[in-house]
Parts: structure tokens; sequence; C-alpha cells
């Protein structure tokens, strides 16, 4: 198939040397833009046509995402959650380990000059 991208930036090329001021005699004539393959991923699945046997600049189309594809800033997010929330949990036992071991520090102080 055409590209119409390819064949619309190359008259838009030579509609921008026209309108510049070039005369349309000292234009020459120019190969169209190269047909570029297309292929439906469906049909290359079905077949059992790998995508490394193609063309080279072929245009794959209607490729299936996979749910990493689809949902990759979910998923990273989610993940960045359960660690920040891992990291405050931690911290937060830490934090208790401390108090709890300053209680028994000072009960321990407290019985010593009871005595």
């Amino acid at each position: 198939m055409g590209s119409f991208e390819k064949e619309a930036e190359a008259v838009a090329k030579l509609g921008l040397r026209v309108l510049n001021g070039e005369r349309t005699q000292d234009i020459p004539v120019t190969q169209a833009p190269k047909f570029s393959y297309i292929f439906d991923w469906h049909q290359l699945k079905r077949w059992s046509i790998s995508e490394n046997k193609l063309p080279p600049e072929s245009m794959v189309m209607f490729e299936d995402l996979t749910t990493w594809d689809q949902y990759k800033g979910r998923i990273v997010g989610v993940i960045a959650m359960v660690l920040l929330q891992a990291l405050i949990i931690f911290y937060l036992l830490f934090q208790r380990r401390i108090l709890l071991q300053a209680e028994e520090d000072v009960k321990q102080a407290e019985v010593k000059y009871r005595t």
C-alpha cells in the first residue's frame, strides 16, 4: 500500500518549492514515494508467520496490547505505592521498637533506684 503521509509530504515539499518562487520548468520529475507493506497482526498469528520474516520497514497493524502495555502507568504506580507503604510500616515498627526499649530502660532504672 502507498502511504498517504509520505505522498502528502512529497507534494507539500513540491508546493513549497513553487511558492518560494522556483519555476515549475526547473523542478525535475521525481519518483513517487516508495510503497510500504502493511500486515494485519491477527493474520500473521493465524498463519504462524514471524514478524522477523517480513520485509524491512513493514508496518504491522492491529497488534493486541499486552497487559503491561495497556496498564504500565497504573502497575508502576501501584508497585511504588506498595513499596512506600512498606517503608512507612518498617519505619513505624522500628520507632515502636525504640520506644519499647526506652520504656524497658526506664522501668529497669526505676526499679534500680527504688531498691
